[in-house]
């Protein structure tokens, strides 16, 4: 193997390992970060439930609640919410309280049975008093389409929800039952710190195969090039 032949291989390897030390970095970075979310939003769901209708403080997302009020009618489908492999539809509510403040609630989820432009009538609910125990979560960018059914729309924002707070309930428990077998509960999203870590050590394990490769790949070449020149 000629000198610039060499030298062109490790200026390869050496900017795919400069390059593979970057994105392990990166990838390293990003599994901290969700690994501090993961221990924050797994801290909160493990606290104990604040009462709604007696706290002061600033709330914050994932935030485990209860509230007794009344249950208003029927609020808004949010389409395109699959659950065990299945599409379907948020049902939400509203939650009043005896201070006159309403909070919006996600009460459970229904399959779509029916084609995309299809109507969906929601289980009735009914208006009564209740308590619900379960999480705070934050709004959604709003998303919206012209061509939507009547009562369906896309995200859980404030226009959507007509409210003026910065969170919904997400509802775990609630009582009375409401006896609305079709309505099922919505499990709380999985919070992992997800494979980012494993990814960081692949980029490294990529960028050492580069130099450990070109070094291979040299010697290899050069005692083939002894034997030819021995024979």
């Amino acid at each position: 193997m000629n000198r610039q032949r060499i030298i062109g291989l490790w200026i390869i390897s050496i900017l795919v390992f400069i390059g593979s030390i970057f994105a392990s970095n990166w990838q390293y970075e990003r599994h901290l970060q969700r690994s501090s979310f993961s221990d924050f939003v797994n801290q909160r769901l493990s606290g104990s439930a604040i009462d709604l209708t007696e706290q002061s403080s600033p709330l914050s997302n994932w935030q485990r609640v209860q509230i007794v009020g009344k249950l208003g009618s029927d609020g808004p489908l949010i389409r395109s919410r699959p659950l065990d492999g299945r599409n379907g539809f948020w049902v939400t509510s509203t939650i009043t309280t005896a201070q006159n403040i309403s909070y919006p609630v996600l009460l459970g989820w229904i399959p779509a049975t029916s084609e995309a432009t299809a109507v969906v009538s929601p289980p009735k609910i009914p208006v009564t008093q209740v308590k619900i125990e379960g999480i705070l979560r934050d709004l959604e960018p709003r998303q919206s389409a012209s061509d939507l059914p009547a009562g369906q729309f896309l995200s859980m924002d404030n226009e959507t929800l007509n409210t003026n707070q910065s969170f919904f309930i997400h509802s775990l428990a609630l009582s009375p039952d409401l006896k609305l077998p079709e309505l099922r509960p919505v499990p709380i999203p999985n919070i992992s710190q997800g494979p980012h870590f494993f990814y960081a050590i692949q980029w490294l394990v990529f960028g050492f195969i580069a130099i450990f490769g070109t070094v291979w790949l040299i010697r290899s070449e050069s005692k083939s090039n002894v034997k030819t020149k021995s024979s």
